[in-house]
């Protein structure tokens, strides 16, 4: 959301109808709500999340110290780190390989083999593309739509 522009939400915003936290940030002076309870008002506008973690940033903001410092194994196997490192993109500093903790999942997945879509709000392996035309995810970067039939923006300039 843009500082400048108001939000639309005149509720608590406690549902993505709420522009603001649809969008993954914070109320500001210039939104309409009432009894704010936007999850992103008590964070640091600095942190960084991954998109897994902003969508579902409900579950993060109720975690506990004790949640944060919990240890989880990489999926590359040279090690673990704490949950916090995991909220964002995490780069382990052995083989450098990025990992983060999917919420959709429930596990730490390696970023090179899913990403979260924002749009149907679950992780997707990385075989996966939104289509725009349906508004749903669909299999193969390079084939059409299996929902609607619209060609892959990812599909070679020779075959569209």
């Amino acid at each position: 959301m843009n500082k400048n522009t108001p939000s639309e939400c005149t509720s608590e915003c406690q549902t993505r109808r709420c522009s603001c936290l649809k969008t993954g940030h914070a109320c500001t002076a210039g939104c309409r709500c009432e009894k704010c309870k936007n999850p992103f008002n008590n964070r640091d506008p600095e942190e960084y999340l991954s998109d897994c973690a902003r969508y579902h940033i409900k579950k993060v903001a109720s975690l506990t110290p004790q949640n944060l410092k919990k240890k989880y194994a990489l999926p590359c196997g040279c090690g673990q780190t704490i949950f916090q490192n995991l909220l964002r993109d995490y780069i382990c500093p052995k083989c450098d390989e990025l990992s983060y903790y999917s919420f959709c999942m429930a596990e730490v997945i390696e970023d090179n083999d899913m990403w979260h879509c924002n749009l149907c709000g679950i992780c997707r392996e990385i075989t996966e593309w939104h289509c725009k035309s349906c508004n749903k995810c669909t299999f193969g970067l390079t084939l059409s739509c299996e929902h609607c039939g619209e060609k892959s923006p990812y599909m070679p300039t020779r075959f569209k």
